[in-house]
């Protein structure tokens, strides 16, 4: 059975992921452009469990990377905040 994922989102460099993540959307918000992301993280505590983390950083912090395509990345427009 085909799987339902049909596309991959590009990565990115990014500090707050301590390296690559996925760029999830880029979110227009009336503070300017922000990037949705998410990687993932090993447990300190429970060296076998994984987790996802997600954040909302400036776009400005983010770096986009060679043979990745953006063009796919879903805008999202914020109203407040």
């Amino acid at each position: 059975m085909p799987s339902p994922l049909t596309r991959v989102p590009p990565l990115v460099r990014a500090r707050e992921a301590g390296g690559y993540a996925y760029l999830l959307a880029w979110v227009e918000t009336r503070a300017g452009l922000r990037a949705r992301i998410t990687w993932v993280e090993q447990y300190r505590e429970e060296p076998y469990q994984w987790r996802w983390e997600v954040a909302e950083v400036p776009a400005t912090r983010v770096t986009q990377m060679a043979g990745q395509s953006y063009q796919g990345v879903p805008r999202e427009r914020r109203v407040s905040g």
